[in-house]
């Protein structure tokens, strides 16, 4: 002011100095006048209670001691009001508290009386596990994973379960669960105590009664049986009009057709058959995804091993009176026949996708689960060789070759090329040609077993309440490497990038069904590339904010996640780069989308019409393996 007031061509001595502060709402509307001295700040009072967008005005007058004052200056901004997603560790109790039992009411608050109590924004959780196990378990090809637009699609699908969520209460917004902070714990309690890390890790606070619940129930059942999420019920698979869904077990209940579990609860497993389910991310798998520098690559490969792990080490697989896998260990080795059993669970989607796999089209509730059992058409006796069966059946399928295009660095199968004939076949990476056959044949017969897999192993994934804390962590790693201007960054999104080929929901301009994402029009369906543009941590058009993008517990193991363009990856191979991708720069070589800006830009399209739901799949080591379903 006393500047303003030197530079001002009249004189002012003797005048004070007054600052009169409006703050006003996106229509304009006045919510609150504030005024003090030049140099005192003033507090709103205003309470935020949305994303919404304000202008603040401030007035600067000089007031003789008697008479009226002048104005002197006059300046406006806008303000941004955001949600904040927080670290799980960072809410108090009462804040955790709050938000776990609005998230229990959505399991047990049907949309008809939810929507009688909160009006028809209501979703009851059955809307979102029945939505994501009909995306993820359709019948023709994944429409949530297994392509480009798993980022995408998880990212609308959490926003749209939180603004669920404040529905019930606006106060609220999702966490996140950073689990390299308990893989930094576990490592550190086994290096200085002796304790087993797989067990430190799962004695996180994550999985305590009050939060999420432990990891390894003890009940047949295996389920939870304490706390908040105590016996958390499983939906039937039935329309609003009581017609059967289009997606459902044998059962009738909303999971994966090949998944044969009858538990009429959330169902946990700490173990993938006989062996302890033991890979969870690292601040190193941080490193490696950050450092691939194309969006087809980053899109592809965060889901495994800086994400894919979780659902493994929740949901486990199990099969009653199954031996395959002490046969594959007696003849393979552990390590190696651990590796076949992480990937044949994983592989059960295609497998079913490709007929190879059948399962019963329903079983009565008094049916015992041994009767009620997926499996393969063709399985030779344990005293014969599969391999003339099954070797050409994965060729021929296209399971081998959908495998291949998981593996981009070649560190499970390879696939080769004849240069004359242009014949394509494949090989296990790391195995002599003489164990190649054998290789096959325990991977073929061990797939053929097919388990029973935890919830969060599945297309039903949404109905394990842990879900919905894992993917705001990826979206966070997702927003630090485009808030990271210095590393180059190459966007660019061709066409058929599910392993499925065709598949809608993974190209840039296919319609995603996620509903009333931008508050400001409720009416509009985002593609691809809207989701892309409209959570652009750069822009304004976001409705939330992460609390911070920290990884300080990553520094004591010398990964400096704020740190990356390195060009290597953590481990110390070779850099990632653009060659995998079939482009270098330039234009997307897929669809360029619809050219009517009537019906689409970049924030998404106004229609009604859309096409959509979990594997997390891509460079084949176990951390991959143990996220595909």
């Amino acid at each position: 002011c006393e500047s303003s007031i030197a530079d001002s061509e009249s004189d002012f001595y003797g005048y004070t100095c007054y600052v009169y502060w409006s703050l006003r709402d996106s229509e304009g509307d006045a919510l609150e006048y504030m005024e003090g001295g030049s140099s005192v700040p003033v507090t709103h009072k205003t309470k935020f209670e949305g994303a919404q967008q304000y202008t603040v005005s401030v007035d600067l007058h000089v007031v003789p001691p008697s008479g009226a004052g002048t104005l002197l200056s006059s300046k406006a901004a806008t303000l941004y009001s955001r949600f904040v997603r927080r670290e799980v560790r960072k809410y108090t109790d009462d804040d955790r508290d709050k938000l776990v039992s609005t998230m229990r009411l959505l399991y047990d608050l049907s949309d008809a009386k939810g929507q009688a109590r909160y009006g028809s924004s209501y979703r009851s959780m059955e809307y979102f596990v029945k939505k994501h196990t009909e995306l993820a378990g359709a019948v023709t090809c994944d429409h949530l994973h297994e392509g480009l637009g798993f980022l995408t699609n998880h990212m609308a699908f959490s926003l749209e379960f939180e603004q669920a969520l404040q529905v019930v209460d606006p106060s609220l917004s999702l966490p996140y669960w950073d689990y390299t902070i308990d893989a930094n714990d576990a490592m550190t309690a086994e290096l200085n105590t002796g304790v087993d890390s797989v067990l430190a890790w799962r004695d996180s606070v994550v999985f305590t009664d009050e939060w999420f619940g432990t990891t390894s129930p003890s009940d047949e059942l295996q389920t939870m049986t304490s706390g908040v999420w105590a016996y958390t019920p499983v939906m039937k698979a039935v329309n609003t009009d009581g017609t059967a869904a289009p997606v459902q077990n044998a059962y009738g209940y909303l999971r994966a057709p090949w998944n044969t579990n009858n538990a009429p609860y959330v169902a946990r497993f700490n173990r993938t058959f006989e062996f302890e389910t033991d890979v969870f991310p690292m601040c190193s798998d941080y490193i490696d995804v950050l450092n691939y520098d194309t969006w087809l690559e980053f899109g592809q490969n965060i889901a495994n091993g800086a994400h894919g792990p979780i659902h493994g080490m929740i949901g486990g697989a199990w099969k009653a009176n199954f031996s395959g896998w002490e046969s594959a260990e007696k003849s393979m080795g552990a390590t190696q026949a651990k590796l076949l059993v992480y990937l044949a669970v994983a592989s059960y989607p295609q497998f079913w996708r490709d007929g190879i796999i059948s399962c019963p089209d329903s079983c009565d509730d008094s049916t015992p689960i041994s009767e009620c059992q997926c499996s393969c058409a063709t399985v030779p006796a344990d005293d014969d060789v599969a391999t003339d069966v099954a070797a050409p059946l994965l060729q021929e399928s296209g399971v081998f070759e959908r495998l291949a295009r998981h593996d981009t660095k070649q560190r499970l199968i390879e696939r080769k090329i004849d240069d004359l004939t242009g014949a394509v076949s494949y090989s296990w990476v790391g195995v002599d040609e003489l164990s190649q056959a054998e290789t096959t044949d325990w991977f073929f017969r061990i797939v053929c077993e097919v388990a029973q897999t935890g919830d969060m192993l599945g297309s039903s994934s949404p109905v394990d309440p842990i879900f919905w804390s894992v993917h705001p962590t990826v979206d966070r790693l997702w927003q630090w490497k485009r808030l990271s201007a210095d590393c180059s960054y190459n966007y660019t999104w061709p066409s058929g990038t599910s392993i499925y080929g065709t598949c809608s929901g993974h190209d840039e301009y296919d319609m995603l069904p996620y509903y009333g994402l931008n508050t400001h029009d409720t009416n509009r369906v985002f593609t691809n590339k809207g989701i892309y543009d409209f959570l652009d941590p750069v822009e304004t058009t976001s409705p939330y904010v992460y609390d911070d993008f920290n990884w300080d517990h990553c520094l004591q193991d010398n990964t400096d996640v704020r740190n990356f363009c390195t060009g290597d990856s953590y481990d110390g191979s070779e850099g990632d780069s653009a060659d995998s991708t079939g482009s270098e720069g330039g234009e997307s070589s897929g669809s360029q989308g619809p050219t009517d800006d009537t019906t689409s830009d970049s924030s998404g399209v106004s229609s009604d019409e859309h096409e959509g739901g979990e594997s997390n799949v891509g460079v084949p080591t176990a951390k991959a393996f143990l996220g595909m379903a």
